[in-house]
């Protein structure tokens, strides 16, 4: 990137503008299952064909192109994917990542409307998800949260507290993370009802199950269940100000003073919110495909939070996109 950056401008711009059809050829991949076919075994291009029931031509130029960008290796008349990389295209590896690439495959179709959402400032027209689809949604963001839990836990522990409100929790990986390294937590997962399957599946006969519950409750009508620490991951940006605001105020309500909060999030490190890019490009996902939601600078959030009763706010860098803002919660003088 930084090479590109430094490169004359007229072929910045013709690079940037080209730039689709490499993750277009790897989400086609994904896609048709030509990465998870080359997974389980090196096959020919015959071999694709069949187990696919694709056009020869059609197969051949995809799985050339994707030789090309390194993602494939051709021997002979045998296509290969390297063994480094098969973890992460087999369905059920610990490692996987179809579930979120298949996220993206979607969101990518969605961003072909982002001019008409900068123009109208709405998302981009859809029908409501299919219960394949939030199926599929959830599994994406089990996915992140795979990832994301062990080093949230790690960066900010739950020693001493003895109940965790994980509001927009989904499945409950990150409240299940929680409870198996602190001694002692129950967690309750808050999110809507087409949320508990997926929390049912991934919870259902773990050693902790009698230890995390479910309640299906939209987090800005609420009530929120009480607790002495709350979790709100992936979830801010889905509002705009007024939605974050009432949020603030239902768990202000919920929460025993002296609790923990805690709001792991995508955020701008400037107030042009020009700053990081990944944070701005995640802001675009968000204008195309919510009513109001986008990104904030901690300050901002701070600054929606504190009037609840919010105080002692610190930052924990989680990885290269994500922080977490902490506060505790200092007194409870809401209506």
């Amino acid at each position: 990137m930084a090479a590109l950056h430094d490169a004359p401008p007229e072929r910045r711009i013709l690079e940037e503008a080209a730039a689709y059809r490499r993750s277009a050829a790897l989400l086609a991949g994904v896609e048709i299952g030509l990465f998870q076919a080359l997974a389980e075994a090196d096959r020919s291009l015959g071999e694709l064909t069949a187990a696919l029931h694709g056009d020869t031509r059609g197969l051949r130029t995809l799985a050339n192109a994707l030789v090309a960008l390194g993602w494939l290796e051709v021997h002979g008349e045998r296509y290969r994917l390297p063994e480094p990389l098969k973890p992460f295209f087999r369905r059920g590896d610990e490692r996987s990542l179809l579930a979120i690439l298949e996220h993206n495959l979607r969101l990518a179709r969605r961003w072909s409307g982002l001019g008409e959402s900068a123009l109208s400032g709405r998302p981009v027209p859809r029908d409501p998800r299919s219960e394949e689809e939030q199926t599929a949604f959830l599994a994406a963001m089990d996915d992140v949260a795979r990832r994301g839990a062990p080093v949230l836990w790690e960066r900010v522990p739950l020693h001493g507290r003895k109940v965790l409100v994980d509001v927009g929790g989904g499945s409950g990986r990150y409240a299940l993370e929680a409870v198996r390294r602190t001694p002692g937590l129950e967690a309750v997962v808050v999110d809507l009802p087409q949320s508990e399957a997926a929390f049912r599946q991934l919870t259902g006969g773990v050693p902790e199950a009698d230890r995390l519950r479910f309640v299906a409750v939209d987090a800005l009508e609420g009530p929120l269940p009480e607790g002495d620490a709350a979790l709100v991951s992936s979830l801010l940006h889905i509002y705009g100000p007024g939605g974050i605001r009432r949020l603030a105020t239902n768990l202000a309500r919920a929460l025993a003073p002296g609790a923990l909060l805690v709001l792991r999030d995508y955020y701008f490190d400037d107030p042009s919110h020009t700053s990081p890019p990944s944070t701005a490009l995640f802001a675009l996902n968000m204008l195309v495909n919510t009513e109001g939601g986008g990104c904030y600078t901690p300050a901002e959030i701070e600054g929606i939070f504190s009037p609840s009763g919010f105080g002692g706010w610190e930052t924990h860098h989680l990885d290269e996109r994500a922080l977490a803002l902490t506060a505790v919660l200092h007194r409870r003088e809401l209506p």
